[in-house]
């Protein structure tokens, strides 16, 4: 039997993804983990990160606490405060808090350093906040 479905992004990496269509195309095949599957109801929670290799898993080995970083500006999330930025040299995201004093915001693509606060590997997540706007994004040009 072959069946459609839609699995929702967080399901398909352990990294924040800014856009599924920039990593995978309509109909592609992917290898996914039946994680559970009720066929009366329509309901299948797929996961596709079951098999890629969990970034988070040595993330300290990499990045500390209060360690500060270059990353580049990649979303600005609805749900929360700040900016999400994609560290250098790494696949994985922090969600930055932008303090007050800035008088202007990071733009898209724009290169930032950031001071890291908090390492959540539970949650496959890193917090920080905006030091500086680096002036080498696509709009210093």
């Amino acid at each position: 039997m072959e069946k459609e479905v839609i699995i929702k992004a967080d399901k398909l990496q352990h990294t924040y993804i800014v856009n599924c269509k920039n990593l995978y195309s309509t109909g592609e095949y992917l290898k996914v983990k039946i994680k559970d599957i009720n066929i009366q109801k329509n309901i299948f929670n797929l996961s596709g990160k079951d098999f890629l290799e969990n970034p988070f898993k040595n993330i300290r080995k990499y990045i500390t606490e209060n360690g500060e970083y270059i990353g580049k500006v990649i979303a600005f999330p609805k749900q929360n405060s700040g900016i999400i930025v994609q560290l250098d040299n790494t696949n994985v995201t922090c969600l930055v808090k932008i303090p007050a004093k800035f008088n202007s915001y990071p733009h898209f693509l724009d290169n930032v350093l950031i001071k890291i606060t908090e390492i959540n590997e539970n949650k496959k997540f890193i917090y920080g906040y905006l030091i500086r706007i680096l002036k080498n994004g696509p709009f210093y040009n």
